[in-house]
């Protein structure tokens, strides 16, 4: 049994993780367009820094979503104890240098 037949079983699930952008929306697309019959879940994440006008991103991901020819049920995560400009105002300056060149938070 080859990748692709397994993919096309009922044992496979697939989870995409959706941006709001058009790399995740293709992404989505091609899934739903090559296994139409493959339960498909999207999660997008609500950090509380995206737009809010004229939409909010995780309501734009869902009428996305909603949209395909085969509808994609959309699961949004949010963190209720933070924002992620939150997060990184404790953290500390995510981009910074470390002295060994890594971008990594310290």
């Amino acid at each position: 049994m080859g990748i692709r037949d397994v993919m096309r079983s009922s044992s496979c699930c697939f989870v995409v993780n959706h941006s709001g952008g058009k790399d995740s929306m293709r992404m989505l697309g091609r899934l739903r367009e090559e296994y139409p019959d493959v339960e498909t879940i999207c999660v997008t994440a609500d950090t509380g820094f995206e737009h809010r006008k004229p939409i909010p991103a995780a309501e734009w991901v869902k009428m996305r979503c909603a949209s395909l020819a085969n509808p994609v049920p959309v699961v949004v995560v949010r963190n209720a104890k933070k924002t992620y400009l939150e997060m990184v105002e404790r953290r500390g300056n995510f981009l910074r240098q470390r002295s060994s060149g890594s971008a990594l938070p310290t």
